[in-house]
């Protein structure tokens, strides 16, 4: 669908990939609309809510991603 989620995919110390599927009713998604454009949220568009994104970090090939 427009809004999949896709699985959490974790692989380390040369092990092989584990996929993690989110449960459905742990997923936030907030509908977006425009306080101007009705027509905005007739496009039926969302975004995924992110509780915390403090202190994260994406290490990836020696390269660190921070957040």
């Amino acid at each position: 669908g427009r809004f999949d989620v896709v699985p959490l995919i974790l692989q380390a110390n040369g092990q092989d990939p584990e996929i993690f599927e989110y449960p459905p009713e742990i997923i936030l998604e907030v509908p977006m609309e425009h306080p101007k454009y009705e027509w905005f949220k007739e496009l039926d568009l969302k975004w995924y809510a992110l509780p915390a994104v403090a202190n994260m970090l994406l290490e990836v090939g020696g390269l660190e991603f921070t957040a």
